[in-house]
């Protein structure tokens, strides 16, 4: 595991699935990293926007921070969740916590408005650890 690296992920979605997506990550992603992958325990974070993307486009981002690891070989779902939760399950997990994100499209175009050079978000931290772990 490369632990000099930090990947970034940004991840749009829609403002009225933003609370099923932060269950996904505490019910679902929180316990699998846990059981799983401990090594990777306390090494990713979430922000979120907190305020939607210009524009009121109906989109709330969230930025990843992945701490070492591949993205492919540590980090990704689909092979994160299937050891945890069983092929069938894990699809279905997938499935549903796609349902949460918006259209690339839309918040590409709410980005695009800008005349700014960069593009900032202010963020605060979403809390991931499932509840039976919450202190």
């Amino acid at each position: 595991m490369d632990d000099q690296v930090t990947h970034v992920a940004l991840t749009p979605v829609a403002v009225d699935r933003a609370d099923d997506f932060e269950r996904f990550l505490s019910e679902t992603v929180d316990p699998a990293v846990r059981a799983q992958r401990p090594d990777l325990e306390g090494r990713w974070r979430c922000l979120r926007s907190t305020e939607p993307e210009p524009g009121d486009t109906g989109v709330v981002t969230y930025v990843f921070l992945f701490e070492g690891g591949d993205l492919e070989e540590d980090w990704a779902l689909e092979k994160l969740l299937p050891p945890h939760y069983g092929a069938e399950k894990a699809e279905q997990l997938l499935e549903e916590w796609l349902a949460t994100l918006a259209p690339r499209e839309r918040w590409m175009a709410a980005l695009g408005g800008s005349d700014e050079e960069q593009v900032v978000w202010s963020t605060a931290p979403v809390a991931v650890r499932s509840s039976s772990t919450r202190s």
